[in-house]
């Protein structure tokens, strides 16, 4: 049994001082008493929040998901878990059949709890099917409309193992689509998508209920023979109940916009995600998006990765710390906010139960954060993997 004390808790109603939290194999407990033969972590007024919570992640520190590979799926899920991220959702590029086949298969046979890694309960498919005009990153030569054939195959054989799949919901065939992965419980995601607002809309009936990273590689506000139409991005703000997600790292959004999201869904409904690539927490300069192979050549600079004409950015290299950190600092959102967008919330959107919460019964995912929020402590199931305070000797 374990003891966290003198803790500042961030949670829904603000900072509480003074906070202790007990954990006992794995798992949040209620307080069982002065006299419990406990190891002590004096928190000594550190921030306390659960563990953060990336739902849109390719790689980091040099690996990419669609390495596919044990290798790769490991190392990241390391390399996340060591920048405070506990549970991560590996996601995937569009790319050929064998490529998602591949990743999926991959997954499958990786261990998805050990210790020392990133909880990965389940994936995220991004793609293929995307508008060409809305790409961004993705490489157009693999972008398609929905298969029957295919994603009824995928969907057959890996079906338990995905938890979202991002599409542009104006494609032929979309609707067939959206449903048979809502039959699966699939989160299905507006993303790459030309669509208007009336469209998304009614792709919402379908199932659509979640906006892959808000703004990234979809259209908003246009004319058509000098009529002003909304788009994708105007359409979240009139469905109430959808969700979306933020990439805050500085570049990708300008803190105005991410605070006008904020401001307009809440942080019950929207979260924070990285999008980060396999140079994530490594040095400038040249890299590949997608597996290792691959020649879809992106470039590293000024903090993002760009495609090779720096016209448009290729994901980030940002981790969950830097996002919850520039959110609050130059989005203007609460900090309270801002790790709930974090923790519970994307938890909730991704029907991820016993995490994202310090309560008792929850998963005993846990940080501490310094004054500039970077994690110091780190706790996944109970267990201690980074512990950095001035004195981290356990009383």
């Amino acid at each position: 049994m374990l003891k966290i004390i003198h803790a500042r808790q961030i949670t829904d109603r603000g900072i509480v001082e003074g906070q202790t939290v007990t954990v006992d194999q794995g798992r949040f407990i209620s307080d069982p008493g002065e006299n419990a033969d406990c190891e002590i972590i004096d928190a000594r007024g550190a921030y306390l929040c659960p563990g953060f919570i990336d739902i849109h992640t390719h790689g980091m520190m040099g690996y990419d998901f669609m390495d596919s590979s044990e290798e790769a799926m490991e190392n990241i899920a390391r390399a996340h878990l060591r920048q405070g991220a506990t549970t991560i959702i590996p996601t995937s590029l569009a790319g050929s059949r064998e490529a998602t086949m591949n990743f999926l298969e991959i997954f499958a046979k990786t261990d998805k709890h050990k210790d020392g890694r990133a909880d990965m309960p389940c994936v995220h498919l991004e793609g293929p099917y995307f508008a060409p005009s809305q790409k961004g990153a993705q490489p157009e030569a693999y972008l398609r409309c929905p298969d029957p054939a295919e994603y009824g195959e995928i969907l057959e054989k890996y079906g338990d193992l995905i938890g979202r799949w991002s599409a542009a919901s104006e494609l032929a065939g979309t609707e067939a689509f959206a449903r048979a992965c809502r039959q699966r419980g699939i989160l299905v995601a507006y993303a790459h998508s030309d669509t208007d607002t009336d469209q998304a809309i009614e792709a919402n009936r379908w199932g659509f209920t979640h906006y892959t990273h808000l703004y990234s590689c979809m259209s908003s506000v246009h004319r058509r023979q000098g009529r002003r139409y909304g788009g994708l991005v105007e359409s979240a703000y009139l469905m109430e109940d959808t969700t979306a997600e933020l990439i805050t790292d500085g570049m990708h959004l300008p803190p105005a916009l991410a605070e006008l999201a904020y401001r307009c869904k809440g942080a019950d409904k929207v979260c924070l995600i990285t999008d980060s690539m396999r140079a994530a927490g490594l040095p400038e300069g040249e890299y590949v998006l997608g597996a290792k192979d691959s020649d879809h050549r992106v470039i590293v600079r000024d903090g993002v990765a760009w495609m090779p004409g720096f016209e448009s950015f290729a994901g980030s290299v940002s981790s969950m710390s830097q996002v919850v950190r520039i959110a609050v600092q130059r989005c203007n959102i609460p900090l309270r906010d801002a790790v709930k967008m974090a923790t519970k919330t994307p938890a909730e959107i991704m029907g991820l139960k016993n995490k994202g919460r310090i309560e008792a019964g929850y998963d005993a995912d846990c940080l501490l954060l310094n004054e500039d929020l970077t994690p110091i402590f780190i706790m996944k199931n109970g267990k201690i993997v980074l512990d950095e305070r001035e004195d981290s000797s356990c009383e």
